[in-house]
């Protein structure tokens, strides 16, 4: 199954539950003004940035039970962005 989300409404235990699933996240700019302003919404950039660090450490903790992955190159400064 795949879940495309802005991740704004992902909390901790939300993003367990969600594991299991292909996730997509939108960002609209890489910047929070951008974003902000590309949304309409003021604290959307930090909203979706905190759903995607709860995405983040919950898929971290479900990878270190099966052994560990990582996201591919291209994803690096989503990575930094998640940390």
């Amino acid at each position: 199954m795949n879940l495309t989300t802005n991740g704004t409404l992902i909390t901790e235990d939300i993003a367990k539950e969600l594991v299991g699933l292909l996730m997509q996240l939108n960002l609209d700019r890489w910047t929070e003004k951008t974003h902000d302003m590309a949304r309409g919404v003021e604290g959307a950039w930090k909203k979706t940035i905190s759903g995607l660090k709860y995405i983040n450490d919950a898929k971290r903790i479900e990878s270190q039970a099966h052994g560990g992955s990582k996201l591919p190159g291209k994803c690096n400064k989503l990575q930094r962005l998640a940390d």
